[in-house]
């Protein structure tokens, strides 16, 4: 199935799209379900791709990042038997997409979310004109780089390139005699070895962090999201009432730990904004900065109360379901 990058020029600004669910029973031979879940997600990125262009939608830059993380972690999942070194060209360019929405998507958090929470304690006008002033712009210079990116031939070339390899079924390695065997398997028999496998990963970088320091739980949250969304298509495969218990565990425990993050991430994302104003906005916008930085850090702190209490529920949920 090919994905076309660009959708016919209509009288109405196209709408973000949203990921479709995908059902494959656990039967499915395993080369089948992994075209179909590639296929799905790089569907959903593209999809979003002349919204993106044409509106430049807040939504939009969420999910063509949702839609290439969804794909990034299908190769993920299925990384045991998966030859990456042919396409390693594509999922670096995808990355490099990926990472430069990345500021565009903390612009929009900050001045949905962030600046919200923040003004409720009574951060000054002139503060808050200032901050959207400044933090918009920077947005609209982000957007405006990224999108000539997306409208460049060589984009073009890496979504047929993307496609052809989605479609080519060469992805498997060929070093072993079992992988042979393994692109006779069904889904079903892979994901749930796979599953305990991540799982059990995810509980022993746990188990340190709960002796260590932040920075141990720094490396257990980027774990965590990898590994939620890594296990997504095979927990719908799998399927059942402790799947769904596990993925609303393991989600409320990458919830916490990706808040204290945000908190901490605050003074970085603004010193971004200001690299590049002058000498006196820049002043007058690290006056701003302080307040929010201030708040950031007094936030993180009671958030951190929170680790221990959600990591305990995640892992009691975790060893019940894969013991």
């Amino acid at each position: 199935m090919q994905v076309c990058g660009h959708r016919p020029i209509s009288g109405e600004c196209p709408e973000p799209v949203f990921a479709s669910e995908i059902s494959i029973p656990a039967e499915t031979n395993i080369s089948e379900a992994i075209r179909k879940i590639f296929q799905s997600s790089f569907q959903h990125a593209m999809a979003n791709l002349p919204v993106y262009l044409q509106t430049g939608h807040i939504e939009s830059v969420h999910q063509l990042r949702v839609g290439l993380r969804r794909f990034r972690a299908g190769m993920s999942a299925f990384s045991p038997i998966l030859d990456l070194k042919r396409p390693a060209g594509l999922t670096m360019q995808m990355k490099l997409i990926f990472d430069d929405l990345g500021p565009i998507r903390d612009a929009d958090v900050f001045l949905d979310e962030t600046l919200e929470a923040i003004l409720k304690l009574g951060l000054p006008s002139s503060y808050e004109a200032m901050l959207r002033e400044e933090i918009t712009d920077y947005r609209q210079k982000k957007y405006e780089a990224v999108k000539k990116t997306l409208e460049s031939t060589r984009f073009e070339r890496f979504i047929v390139d993307m496609n052809a390899w989605i479609d080519s079924d060469q992805w498997f390695r060929f070093e072993r005699p079992i992988d042979q065997l393994i692109r006779q398997r069904s889904i079903g028999t892979f994901a749930e070895s796979r599953l305990a496998d991540m799982n059990l990963k995810l509980l022993k970088l746990g188990g340190r962090a709960e002796n260590g320091n932040l920075d141990d739980w720094h490396r257990l949250r980027i774990m965590t999201k990898k590994i939620r969304y890594a296990s997504e298509p095979l927990l719908s495969i799998v399927g059942g009432k402790q799947s769904r218990k596990y993925t609303k565990s393991l989600s409320r425990l990458q919830q916490t730990l990706g808040k204290i993050n945000d908190l901490n991430s605050i003074s970085r994302f603004l010193h971004d904004v200001a690299e590049n104003l002058d000498r006196r906005k820049a002043s007058e916008f690290k006056e701003a900065s302080a307040f929010c930085i201030g708040w950031g850090a007094a936030s993180a702190d009671a958030a951190v109360a929170e680790l221990l209490p959600s990591w305990h529920k995640f892992s009691k949920t975790a060893e019940d379901i894969w013991s």
